[in-house]
């Protein structure tokens, strides 16, 4: 596609999308405004278009290579346009039922070409919506003049376009001590020091953001600077749990010694710890151990195969956010994601808060749901 085409069909996007500003749509109307002007950015940049006149030379030096890629390139055209005559968009039941197509954005997406009924990015993942997918979405209520619509996925569409975002997960929230500002920090296999980025005000607000926090990031693929806060992990709180008191087995035993016996709750569970303070490492390996637990340490800076095997040898994994390096942290992450074991995030956790916390990641495991 030639540079001038791609131009006009995102003008032409502006312009349709600028014929329905009014008050109620505003916020969506300007995220939309806001990916187009991001495509737009990239153009400028030719970073997805070939020189014209270069591609033409070349095809001119080998003209049976340029019928035989104009023949293969129709064949592809025609079958990509059967595909797609399959997904037509329909308005059904006076339009309270919307067959359309869906279209991502740096967050959340729109349904339908003419309408662009917004769909939020939490229904974005429950469904896994993506570029070109045939979505229906039914009107549910009214609220405050504002419509709501429940969405399902009619058709997967195999010709997918690709989304013009790259989505960067697992970050933890930083707070800069001289701006008194949070930021990020994204380190990229092509740069040698990670970028910083300051949060912005209206992402602080919607997600509730604070120092510690674990978010999802989205940016434009050549530029992370124009990107926004995509979302916010939860981060179970600490449960309050009571220990059970060990009872005297006989009257011989003192007392005093039956207040320091503590019961085996964690026999036979590897547990481990990515990052942290080392100052705090011993206090938590006496008392896992002490309750018959397996303890596994990883400072975040051991090779990448060494810390594949610890990981994978773990039933139940435990990151500090506030001592580790991000490469670290999406390694754990991922890992834990591809073997299904049990993981969750901290800021700080102390030895009482830590055995609390274990204890209650212990019910997630298999063979306590089965």
């Amino acid at each position: 596609m030639r540079k001038e085409t791609m131009i006009a069909l995102v003008k032409e996007e502006m312009i349709e999308v600028l014929k329905n500003l009014d008050s109620k749509n505003l916020f969506h109307v300007s995220e939309v405004l806001e990916s187009q002007i991001n495509i737009l950015k990239a153009v400028s940049k030719g970073v997805f278009f070939e020189s014209a006149a270069k591609k033409e030379e070349e095809d001119e030096t080998f003209p049976l290579k340029k019928i035989e890629q104009t023949k293969k390139f129709e064949t592809e055209q025609s079958v990509i346009k059967k595909t797609k005559e399959r997904f037509q968009e329909k308005i059904l039941d006076d339009g309270n039922i919307i067959h359309g197509i869906f279209h991502r954005m740096l967050r959340g997406g729109t349904v339908h070409t003419k309408k662009e009924l917004y769909v939020p990015e939490s229904i974005c993942r429950q469904m896994d919506f993506h570029n070109d997918d045939l979505v229906e979405a039914t009107y549910l209520k009214t609220v405050k003049n504002k419509p709501y619509y429940t969405y399902r996925l009619l058709k997967k569409n195999p010709n997918q376009s690709i989304e013009q975002r790259e989505e960067i997960t697992g970050i933890a929230i930083k707070k800069h001590l001289d701006l008194k500002r949070l930021y990020i920090e994204l380190s990229r296999p092509q740069e040698d020091f990670p970028t910083t980025i300051l949060l912005k005000d209206n992402d602080i607000d919607q997600f509730n953001l604070k120092e510690g926090d674990i978010i999802d990031y989205v940016c434009h693929p050549d530029d992370v600077m124009l990107g926004c806060v995509l979302w916010k992990h939860k981060v179970d709180p600490f449960p309050i749990i009571e220990e059970q008191s060990h009872k005297a087995a006989s009257k011989r035993i003192s007392p005093k010694k039956a207040r320091r016996a503590f019961l085996p709750i964690f026999e036979g569970l590897n547990i481990l710890t990515v990052g942290g303070n080392p100052s705090l490492t011993d206090y938590l390996k006496e008392e896992i151990e002490k309750r018959s637990g397996n303890f596994i340490r990883l400072r975040g800076y051991e090779k990448r195969p060494t810390m594949v095997a610890k990981i994978k040898s773990a039933d139940i994994v435990v990151v500090y956010t506030e001592a580790i390096s991000h490469e670290a942290m999406y390694l754990t992450k991922d890992i834990c994601k591809k073997y299904d074991i049990v993981h969750t995030f901290t800021k700080n956790c102390g030895k009482n808060q830590f055995v609390k916390r274990i204890s209650s990641l212990k019910k997630k495991l298999p063979q306590n749901n089965s």
